[in-house]
């Protein structure tokens, strides 16, 4: 039962990281916005983690480390760029594809810094805030709503503008209560987590796009 709760957690991710990266795919036209480079990178780091996690429940092949620290990558370093490639887009920054491989150099540097001084948290945390500022954006900038294309249909605005702040408030909520609890043991599974906070980001991809417009 453990097992089959672990595999759903891990098959979550993968969806998740696959849909990520697909979507944002190098464009076949030549088109490739720098904000769905850094989306595709991320993906690919979040698919790298969830493959390690998978192929680490195979008893004898030794890839604790492996998953560890592909975890880590993708806490700290893919979920902040993809995080902040929705933001910068919301705010109207269209950055190219060089800035934002500075940009995700820079988070691999906050990274490593975080883990030598044991203030990983923090880092998450920030990343935390910046996604939820980022999904608070379309109510608090409602003129980037504006836009010559088509109106959405209330079905469209419940799942890409409504459905992931409340889901990233959950993320929230379970992430605060990790952070209070006082026992022990982890309340949150790391794979399942990374996953659903993906698929948030994902749904959120369609109002971010249009605000960069």
């Amino acid at each position: 039962m453990e097992l089959a709760a672990t595999l759903f957690d891990i098959a979550v991710l993968l969806y998740a990281s696959v849909w990520l990266s697909w979507h944002n795919r190098p464009a076949t036209a030549g088109q490739w916005p720098g904000s769905a480079a850094a989306r595709f990178a991320a993906g690919l780091m979040m698919l790298g983690y969830g493959i390690s996690a998978l192929l680490n429940q195979i008893p004898d092949l030794g890839l604790a480390r492996t998953e560890l620290l592909m975890q880590q990558l993708s806490l700290y370093a893919a979920l902040p760029i993809l995080i902040c490639s929705h933001l910068a887009e919301r705010l109207g920054y269209n950055w190219t594809r060089q800035i934002w491989g500075r940009v995700f150099l820079a988070w691999c540097v906050v990274f490593e810094l975080g883990r030598r001084n044991d203030v990983l948290d923090i880092i998450l945390w920030v990343a935390v805030a910046l996604g939820l500022a980022a999904m608070l954006l379309p109510w608090l900038m409602p003129k980037r709503m504006e836009t010559s294309e088509a109106p959405l249909t209330t079905a469209e605005k419940r799942m890409h503008l409504q459905f992931p702040p409340l889901i990233w408030l959950m993320l929230s909520v379970s992430l605060l209560a990790e952070q209070v609890s006082m026992t022990d043991s982890s309340m949150i599974n790391t794979t399942l987590w990374l996953g659903v906070a993906a698929l948030a980001l994902n749904y959120a991809q369609r109002f971010s796009y249009r605000m960069a417009r």
